[in-house]
Order: C-alpha cells, then sequence, then structure tokens
C-alpha cells in the first residue's frame, strides 16, 4: 500500500460523525371531554403541563413519551403514531448553545391503497431552541381528537 493510500485509510477511518444532541419528545391527543375546570393528563405528561395551559382542551393522552439522541446534520425518523411521522434534523449550533433545527411532518394516507397512497407534508419549519427549552407544534387532527408535539433539547 501507498503512503497516499495509507493516509486517506487513516483519514477515513478517524472521521467522525456529528455530534449526538439529546432531544425529548412528547406526543398527545388532546380533546375536550367536559370536566370542567380540572384537566386530565396521562401520568407521563406531567413535564409539559405548563406548556398547555392555554390551550382550550381539557383531556391530554399519551400517544408517545421519547428521548431522542440525533445526529447533527443527519435526519432522524420518528413514528408518532399510525399516521403521522416526525423527521428532525440538527442542522447546527448557533450562538450562545442555541441549536437550529429542521422539522417536518408527514401524514399517512387513511387508506394505504387507491390513488393517495403517498404520504403528505402536515408542515416544515427550521427552529432555534436553547437548551431546556420547549416547543409545541399544534392542529394536527387525529380523528376527533388533536395532536400536539412537544420538543425539548435537553
Amino acid at each position: 500500500m501507498s503512503l497516499a493510500g495509507m493516509v486517506i485509510l487513516v483519514a477515513v477511518c478517524t472521521a467522525s460523525p456529528g455530534e449526538e444532541v439529546p432531544i425529548s419528545l412528547w406526543a398527545m391527543d388532546a380533546s375536550v371531554e367536559g370536566r370542567g375546570d380540572v384537566k386530565y393528563f396521562d401520568h407521563d405528561l406531567a413535564p409539559i403541563r405548563s406548556t398547555v395551559r392555554g390551550l382550550p382542551f381539557d383531556t391530554y393522552r399519551s400517544v408517545k413519551v421519547a428521548r431522542i439522541r440525533a445526529i447533527e446534520g443527519a435526519e432522524t425518523k420518528i413514528a408518532i403514531n399510525r399516521r403521522y411521522i416526525l423527521y428532525l434534523k440538527p442542522l447546527e449550533k448557533t450562538h450562545k448553545d442555541t441549536l437550529r433545527l429542521s422539522i417536518r411532518v408527514e401524514k399517512l394516507p387513511e387508506k394505504p391503497y387507491g390513488r393517495n397512497t403517498k404520504p403528505v407534508n402536515a408542515f416544515s419549519t427550521r427552529v432555534e431552541l436553547k437548551p431546556g427549552q420547549k416547543i409545541k407544534f399544534q392542529g394536527l387532527k387525529n380523528g376527533d381528537k388533536e395532536l400536539i408535539i412537544i420538543l425539548q433539547v435537553r
């Protein structure tokens, strides 16, 4: 093996992937069940109670709660439920440890046959989050409920 070949081999072996980014995810179905002023939350949604405080729902049922280890520069796919898929891509850290994220949610067809067999883009955005900060996405229909997704960079 030539010296040039050895240098290339060493460069390939020591190349490191993007930095690991820990992200917390809470996805829930929100609805109005006539509970009055008393709101119900599934137990694993306790950390996000204050984040949904002003919403008009009285019942919050957990759909998915996860700790994700996304890789900077790589897209991570997370199935929220049978209808929605979340795609996260940490892009870069900006000043003061703020993380820029690309976020996309796709909605799968109700009937996986016929003309509409491809997922549709429910939404796509970019956000900047500081460690500990939460961001909320709502307005996704899930039957007669509303799917709410909350993300937090840890």
